[in-house]
C-alpha cells in the first residue's frame, strides 16, 4: 500500500512541474558546420575550376572570428588554391571558403582532398569535414570504323553510348562478332562488360590505352575460360 502511495505522489509532483511557468529549459545550442560533407569535382583537361564551400554558425558572431582550416590532399600544391583559415565577420553567421582546382599535374586516376576545422571555444560542430573527390574530364572521340592489326584483322565499328563510354562491335579472337564495352578516361581504357557476359554469363575484362594521336587503341582482353590478356590492337580507318 505504501508503495502505491509513493508512486501516486511521484506522478502528482511530475504533473505540477510540467504546469509550472518556470520549467527549466536548456540554453541555446551554439554550433558551427560546413554546408557539405562530400563533393565530386570534375576539372576539364588542362583547365581550372573555381568553387566554394560555406561555413555556418547557429548564431551571429559578436566579433570577427577566425576558424583555422586543416587541409589533407593527394594533390601537388600546384594543382589547388585554398586558404588555411576563414573569418566569420561580426554580426554574421556565415563565411565562404574559396577553392580552385587546376589541372597542372593532376593524376588521371583521381585525387582527393579533405578540408576540416576545429570549432571555436563554446561551439559544437555539425559537419566539421568535407571530403572532395577530384577527377579530370578529357575529350573522348573514339567512335568510328577501326581495323584490328592483330588477330583476325576484322574491321569493326566503335559506337558511343555515353560520355566516354563505347561499344566495340567485335574482338579479334572469335569468328562470331561478340561485342564488348569500354570506357575512356583520359586515354586509359577499361573493359566494362560485353555480349558474352550479358548473354552467356562469361565474364570479360581488360584494360588499354589510346595513342597520343588518337589513331591506335591497344587492349589487353580476357574472356574467362578462353584466353587471358589477349593483345588486341586497333587502328583507326
Amino acid at each position: 500500500m505504501k508503495k502505491i502511495a509513493h508512486i501516486l505522489l511521484m506522478l502528482v509532483t511530475m504533473a505540477s512541474l510540467q504546469n509550472c511557468e518556470d520549467t527549466y529549459l536548456p540554453p541555446e545550442l551554439n554550433y558551427i558546420t560546413l554546408d557539405e560533407s562530400s563533393m565530386n569535382i570534375v576539372v576539364n583537361e588542362n583547365s581550372s575550376l573555381g568553387t566554394e564551400l560555406k561555413i555556418y554558425t547557429s548564431t551571429n558572431m559578436k566579433s570577427d572570428t577566425t576558424v583555422e582550416l586543416n587541409i589533407t590532399t593527394t594533390m601537388a600544391s600546384e594543382n589547388y588554391t585554398v586558404p588555411t583559415s576563414v573569418t566569420i565577420p561580426a554580426n554574421s553567421n556565415e563565411a565562404t571558403i574559396p577553392l580552385t582546382i587546376a589541372d597542372n599535374s593532376l593524376s588521371r586516376s583521381g585525387e582527393t582532398m579533405s578540408i576540416a576545422f576545429d570549432a571555436p571555444e563554446g561551439y559544437y560542430t555539425g559537419t566539421s569535414k568535407v571530403d572532395l573527390n577530384i577527377s579530370v574530364l578529357c575529350p573522348s572521340d573514339l567512335a568510328g570504323s577501326w581495323t584490328y592489326t592483330s588477330g583476325n584483322g576484322k574491321t569493326v565499328t566503335i559506337t558511343e553510348t555515353g560520355d566516354g563510354t563505347y561499344t566495340v562491335s567485335a574482338d579479334n579472337a572469335f569468328t562470331t562478332s561478340y561485342s564488348f564495352n569500354i570506357t575512356d578516361s583520359c586515354s586509359n581504357l577499361i573493359v566494362t562488360g560485353g555480349y558474352l557476359e550479358d548473354e552467356f554469363d562469361i565474364p570479360v575484362s581488360g584494360t588499354g590505352t589510346v595513342s597520343e594521336d588518337k589513331n591506335t587503341i591497344t587492349l589487353s582482353y580476357t574472356v574467362d575460360g578462353y584466353f587471358t590478356d589477349r593483345s588486341m590492337i586497333l587502328t583507326k580507318n
